[in-house]
């Protein structure tokens, strides 16, 4: 048109990110209803959304801040502070089933993680492994014999070993 003419919005998207308005080159912003006296081109003007990656404890106890990130910006997940007894904490999963470790603990340079409000991760937990070590008690000499170490993980069945040491002229009472 060669007339004036007022200008109309229309609503742009960019993931990520909130259409906040319009601007000419010139950096000026268009207002909805502001008259337009010469041709021009409008450009989209976008601010970054801002969300929360929460830290989900996933059967462990303690707590954990949020950690507050914005779209388009890198960032670092915080250092565990959860525990669970029996276990040791490996990482950080996606999913609420935690069984795999997707990011590392404290992972670094992470960016636009969600184009929602809030991003959940879940701890992932390894059960500790023990060892049962069999000492012979032998102060003399005379005991004979090897006994293997038992493992066992935390809340894992055990069974222990049914090899003995033997000690001329005595009976083996456990």
């Amino acid at each position: 048109r060669s007339s004036p003419y007022p200008f109309e919005s229309v609503e742009a998207v960019k993931e990520g990110y909130t259409h906040v308005g319009y601007e000419n080159n010139n950096g000026e912003a268009f207002t909805v209803g502001q008259i337009i006296k010469v041709a021009t081109v409008a450009y989209a003007t976008y601010a970054p959304k801002t969300y929360e990656i929460v830290y989900e404890a996933n059967g462990g106890v303690g707590s954990m801040a949020n950690t507050q990130a914005t779209y388009g910006v890198e960032v670092d997940l915080r250092k565990n502070t959860y525990t669970k007894l029996g276990y040791e904490f490996i990482g950080w999963d996606t999913d609420a089933k935690g069984e795999t470790v997707v990011y590392e603990d404290e992972k670094t340079h992470l960016k636009d993680l969600t184009n929602s409000n809030e991003y959940h991760i879940y701890a992932v937990w390894k059960a500790k492994s023990y060892v049962i070590k069999y000492d012979k008690n032998d102060t003399t000499g005379e005991v004979t014999g090897t006994v293997q170490d038992t493992t066992f993980e935390y809340n894992g069945s055990i069974t222990l070993s049914n090899e003995e040491y033997i000690k001329p002229h005595h009976n083996n009472v456990g």
